[in-house]
């Protein structure tokens, strides 16, 4: 674990000097490809690769030049925002507190949790509109105070070689004034302009921010001042005069060691030509179709075509279902999030904005533990999620995309392994392929990124699914490991917290069907790590309901959260109650139609079937009996929220978890009718 975390470390760590793959925040299109989806993609696929000793030297090299880098002055300009101060309020029951007006942006290189920062953000590339800028925080200006009334200090010095002019058009909505090189500029018609001599020159202007119309695109001699000239925070010093240099072996190294972790990870594919071949050829076709609209939606359907792939006997596992269907899933979500790369999105009144505003407050105001609220009326940990996606990427925008598109990537290879394990590789390749196309045809569509719970909630339970398979075969830290995710996984979503604890049934061998269950538990099922995962989890609500308890004086998992607007109402007293069944066969009906309010879908059809298949299992008709007991508990467990909590808008969001499942229920069903005709 020590080289990877030191890659990590080396990759993320913020450089002094500005480059392609500079680090944190992954705000530019290449690093937030490279270091935000490629680097954790081979993480997880080629993770040997750092036995090797020429990668730990990059490794070590690369950490060696971002420490000798300390010594330079940071490129880039300090930028301050601020609004009238006090500006305190408070949305979706999250306060907001900032005595003296500051804004803060999500830029790690910047003081942005001192009371008075000096920067709140580090501009380091031209901004052509509103959204390129590092004001994420306009979504609480807006909800708080609307009316945007904002003001923009930025500092630095400018580094010339040659005489010129430093020119700057002004947008619209910006009145800008200061002084560049001890002259004073102010803003004459649209622009700013100002001769300067070779040297360097001090940058202090002033803005004032109102509307949508904004523009920050400095030119040197009519030409990009980014390319032409450097900007830094500070006065330059001799040192600074190799910071070009240090950003160019900043970008050599990590590029080299991606490449080289690429080039490995292929090596044992090199083989399966046809697999590699369709592996580029589909990713290309999906990441063409996420370009244009109105088909982009359809190009999952391309994933059929992996069923026909040939692979050899030893090569049927989970990494050829990925490269099969997992980089062309992953390739069209790497093109969809290009456009929110290094910028920030405008977020509905809704809770997509409640979630930013409670990571705001966590973050930006030191609120860890207490989480933005007293009690949960919001999911719990998915703030957290969303303001470390932050701090990652600058704004969570692309973040979030690429942590939705993997967890559904993740059901996807589950249902592949569940499926492969009952009905062989073929089928699990056209179960997964199945999954993938239903939650891109289906209702789940829209929320890849759309900043909600759900889909990280069902990827934590997906990985903890993989972990508990693991786990059967004797591994015990894969239950402690499953245990923990099982625990996010709650904390994530609390209505998923019966799922979780249903997936310990995947300790039950796969070809146990559900007519041996029994038998089975009380012989094969190993009592220690299904007691030791069920322990963890009862750990992870005790913990919960303690944290609940030191806040609100209740020690109680449900107190404060948002069941009091969404409780079916079932309780012994009201088993009999006609209308509380009438919630239930709502909710049952939105999470397998996958509907709201529930009717018939033909893009639900395999979640249908896999439903019906359960059924006909559960009443021991062959030959869906010999259905695999497992996949049929955690289905069951996936179903159960329904009888607690009544589904009601975003439609298909409860949905997420149970596509899986019910998907390697049809699959391998169908396998066993072909079987018995």
């Amino acid at each position: 674990m020590l080289w990877p975390a030191l890659a990590l470390v080396a990759l993320a760590w913020p450089s002094r000097a500005l480059g392609l793959l500079d680090g944190l925040p992954l705000n530019g299109h290449a690093e937030a490809l490279v270091l935000g989806l490629a680097v954790p993609t081979l993480l997880w696929f080629a993770p040997r690769i750092f036995q090797l000793n020429v990668i730990r030297v990059a490794i070590a090299a690369l950490l060696a030049l971002k420490i000798a880098g300390l010594a330079l002055t940071p490129q880039g300009l300090c930028a301050r925002f601020s609004t009238s101060a006090p500006f305190v309020g408070e949305t979706h029951t999250i306060p907001i507190e900032e005595p003296e007006g500051w804004l803060r942006s999500w830029d790690v290189r910047a003081n942005w949790r001192d009371t008075t920062p000096a920067c709140t953000a580090i501009v380091d590339r031209p901004y052509a509109d509103s959204r390129s800028f590092p004001a994420w925080f306009v979504n609480l200006v807006d909800s708080i105070r609307p009316g945007r009334d904002l003001a923009l200090e930025l500092t630095g010095y400018l580094h010339v070689t040659d005489a010129g002019v430093f020119s700057m058009p002004v947008a619209p909505d910006m009145r800008v004034e200061g002084e560049i090189g001890g002259q004073s500029v102010a803003q004459s018609g649209a622009s700013i302009s100002t001769s300067l001599p070779q040297g360097d020159h001090l940058i202090r202007l002033r803005a004032a921010l109102t509307g949508e119309r904004w523009s920050l695109q400095p030119r040197w001699n009519d030409r990009d001042a980014w390319d032409t000239a450097v900007f830094t925070v500070a006065q330059p010093r001799a040192i600074d005069r190799v910071a070009g240099v240090v950003g160019m072996l900043t970008t050599i190294l990590v590029a080299g060691l991606v490449g080289g972790w690429l080039w490995f990870a292929l090596g044992p594919w090199r083989t399966e030509p046809a697999l590699l071949a369709w592996s580029a050829a589909a990713s290309i076709a999906m990441a063409t179709a996420a370009t244009i609209p109105g088909l982009d939606r359809l190009a999952a359907l391309i994933l059929v075509g992996a069923i026909a792939i040939p692979v050899a006997t030893r090569h049927r596992n989970l990494r050829a279902a990925f490269l099969l269907i997992g980089v062309p899933w992953l390739a069209f979500f790497a093109v969809r999030a290009i456009p929110d790369i290094g910028a920030f999105t405008s977020y509905s009144h809704d809770d997509w904005l409640a979630y930013q505003v409670a990571a705001y407050r966590i973050f930006m105001g030191g609120y860890g533990l207490e989480g933005g609220s007293l009690a949960f009326d919001y999911q719990p940990l998915y703030r957290w999620i969303a303001g470390g996606l932050h701090v990652i990427f600058g704004d969570s925008s692309a973040g979030e995309i690429f942590v939705d598109a993997a967890s559904l990537l993740t059901g996807a290879l589950l249902a592949f392994w569940i499926a492969k394990a009952a009905a062989g590789f073929r089928w699990g390749v056209a179960t997964g392929a199945g999954v993938l196309i239903t939650y891109s045809l289906g209702t789940t569509w829209y929320f890849v990124g759309r900043g909600l719970s759900e889909t990280v909630g069902a990827g934590f339970g997906f990985v903890a699914a993989f972990f508990l398979l693991r786990g059967r075969l004797g591994h015990r830290r894969s239950i402690v490991f499953a245990g923990i995710l099982a625990g996010l996984m709650f904390y994530t979503r609390l209505n998923y917290l019966v799922t979780a604890a249903a997936l310990v049934a995947l300790l039950l061998p796969m070809r146990v069907p559900l007519s041996r269950v029994v038998r089975a538990t009380t012989q094969r099922l190993r009592l220690g790590p299904a007691v030791s995962y069920l322990g963890i989890l009862a750990v992870s609500v005790v913990l919960f309901m303690t944290r609940t308890w030191w806040y609100t004086g209740r020690f109680s998992a449900l107190y404060g959260t948002s069941l009091k607007n969404n409780d079916i109402g079932l309780r012994i007293a009201t088993i009999a109650d006609p209308e509380v069944w009438q919630r239930i066969r709502h909710s049952l009906g939105s999470l397998i139609l996958m509907n709201e309010p529930p009717h018939l879908d033909a893009r639900a059809v395999l979640v249908i079937l896999g439903t019906a298949m359960l059924v006909l299992a559960a009443i021991q008709v062959p030959p869906f009996r010999r259905l695999p007991a497992s996949l049929l508990i955690v289905m069951l467990g996936a179903c159960a929220s329904a009888f607690v909590v009544h589904t009601h808008n975003y439609p298909g969001r409860m949905s997420i978890p149970l596509i899986p499942l019910a998907c390697a229920s049809a699959v391998t069903g169908m396998r066993l009718l072909r079987r018995t005709a």
